[in-house]
């Protein structure tokens, strides 16, 4: 019977190790002095370790799938100008069950160095414009981005 349980205890072990998504932090730029293209992801910084720049906002990223990324970020920490290109409109006076969205208005490339921090395929590299799931939990903004090999 003890080894019953202690094998059962080592599987779940080994699948709730294997099954922890790690999280990497970046910078991010969604529109700003970087680049004037709208709204969307502009520039994603792998280097940067803090955010004294007020157009890169700190996130941590997760790979969700082969080439699927989700990147989250505090809500308490964007401007109500930045609340209004996430969402188009205030935090506040999103209701609940609202469906969101995240918006890209023009095609974006990876490069390839942003690519192996996140642990991505280089084959996925390019996020394409269109709209992308965006939900709020716990104060944090949630997008689930996928990305294409063209």
């Amino acid at each position: 019977m003890i080894k019953l349980l202690i094998s059962i205890a080592a599987l779940l072990l080994s699948f709730f190790s294997t099954a922890q998504v790690q999280s990497k932090t970046a910078q991010a730029n969604f529109n700003g002095k970087l680049c004037d293209i709208g709204r969307g992801l502009c520039n994603i910084d792998t280097t940067a370790t803090n955010n004294k720049s007020t157009s890169m906002k700190a996130i941590k990223t997760y790979k969700k799938a082969q080439n699927t990324m989700v990147i989250e970020m505090d809500v308490l920490n964007l401007s109500k100008e930045e609340q209004h290109k996430f969402f188009d409109k205030e935090y506040s006076k999103i209701t609940a069950g609202e469906r969101l969205y995240f918006i890209q208005e023009v095609d974006y490339e990876f490069d390839l160095k942003t690519l192996l921090y996140l642990d991505f395929d280089y084959h996925y590299k390019y996020l394409k414009k269109g709209e992308y799931p965006l939900e709020i939990k716990d104060n944090k903004v949630i997008i689930t981005l996928t990305l294409t090999k063209e």
